[in-house]
């Protein structure tokens, strides 16, 4: 596996807390961490910032509507027209 980060190999590790352990990838450069619970972490952050994009394109295109004063008439996550 090679790092999100520096593209360096990186190593399966076991890590250790006071309750549990487990293993995850480390990076010997940079010390990027990686385990499920990251990677399931960042896939929701990145469809939260895809939801968001498609939101301030929806708000544009209704902005864009109002100014030429007609209805907003555009679907925001299927709520229907406005």
């Amino acid at each position: 596996m090679k790092c999100p980060r520096c593209n360096a190999p990186m190593r399966q590790e076991r890590f250790y807390d006071f309750v549990r352990h487990f293993d995850a990838w480390q990076c010997p450069i940079c010390g990027e961490v990686v385990d499920s619970v990251v990677l399931a972490n960042r896939q929701r952050s990145l469809e939260a910032n895809e939801t968001l994009e498609e939101d301030m394109k929806v708000g544009k295109q209704c902005e864009a509507m109002l100014e030429n004063k007609e209805r907003c008439t555009v679907n925001v996550r299927g709520a229907g027209p406005r």
